[in-house]
């Protein structure tokens, strides 16, 4: 393509939606040592102006931290936690499903070895839920796995969270914290966070004590290590998202179907079992054929309380 840096990034955050921008990224990241100061201005301008990089390409804030999470640029550790302690919304709809599947592994490798703003941001009662428990906890395992981090003083903070760090009421902190603590066998934890499930800190619906003292007794799981990985190789990471795959066109019933009910009905010979798919992510299209975001369709009444 031969574009200047900041032209290339202009492209790539007005990129087709829906189409992955494979030819683009490709190069970026062949032509790295040019790209990481524009990166890391672009960093900056997510951070300055959120909703205008939301409204300008919904994936470009995505490929930013993506990039500079292969390329290790240490330089983008704090920015990028400050812009995940945004309040409300903004940092779900900067990121969607990388909140929860991806983010903790795109911190731990940019690490620059001050823990501190990492602590500030799980400990942030006012900071997304998601981001404190699903990106702050699984970025801690992250480190861990790739030895940046000890399992020693892992636990002595974690045991400082249940035990007076975090404020005393449910939220997704609590859950993710409960069962990173069960997975690495931190027994001596066990006590305080049947003192949380007592007080209702812990949601037994997403991991139940009995399970957890279980796996402690096991002396933890090692199922967490198998995505608690460093970011090298951003096009095979984001390539086989849904957001880039063609959607099935929803069918409509015909004229005959509608002016005969049974018409429509399956023959014996024709009924097949049914097939259950995986569980939508949040930005995902809803399976239900709606048009919108499952997290506000189908999503949305799944988390409802029965």
């Amino acid at each position: 393509m031969n574009f200047e840096p900041d032209d290339l990034l202009d492209k790539l955050a007005t990129f087709e939606e829906g189409v992955f921008p494979r030819e683009i990224l490709t190069e970026i990241i062949e032509r790295r040592e040019e790209f990481a100061g524009p990166l890391l201005n672009a960093l900056d301008d997510i951070q300055k102006f959120p909703m205008e990089m939301v409204d300008e390409g919904a994936f470009f804030p995505v490929y930013v931290v993506y990039l500079l999470a292969q390329f290790r640029e240490k330089r983008a550790w704090k920015p990028l936690l400050e812009i995940l302690a945004l309040p409300g919304e903004i940092p779900d709809q900067l990121f969607g499903d990388s909140i929860t599947e991806g983010m903790g592994n795109i911190l731990a490798s940019l690490y620059d070895g001050s823990e501190q703003e990492l602590r500030d941001l799980i400990e942030n009662p006012d900071a997304d839920e998601y981001v404190r428990g699903a990106t702050g906890i699984d970025t801690y395992l992250t480190l861990l796995a790739t030895e940046q981090i000890g399992i020693e003083s892992l636990e002595t903070y974690f045991g400082e969270l249940l035990e007076s760090r975090l404020e005393r009421n449910h939220s997704f902190v609590w859950d993710a914290l409960a069962t990173a603590c069960a997975n690495l066998g931190f027994k001596n934890l066990l006590p305080i966070i049947e003192k949380a499930f007592s007080e209702g800190l812990c949601d037994p619906c997403f991991n139940g004590l009995k399970h957890i003292k279980k796996t402690m007794e096991s002396v933890g799981s090692d199922d967490w290590r198998s995505n608690a990985e460093l970011i090298d190789d951003t096009i095979s990471e984001l390539s086989d998202w849904v957001c880039f795959k063609p959607q099935p066109k929803s069918t409509k019933p015909t004229t005959s179907s509608l002016k005969d009910p049974l018409a429509s009905l399956p023959s014996f010979r024709a009924l097949q079992p049914v097939r259950i798919e995986p569980a939508a992510g949040r930005n995902d299209p809803c399976p239900c054929g709606s048009g919108k975001k499952y997290k506000k369709c189908c999503g949305n009444e799944a988390a409802k309380p029965r």
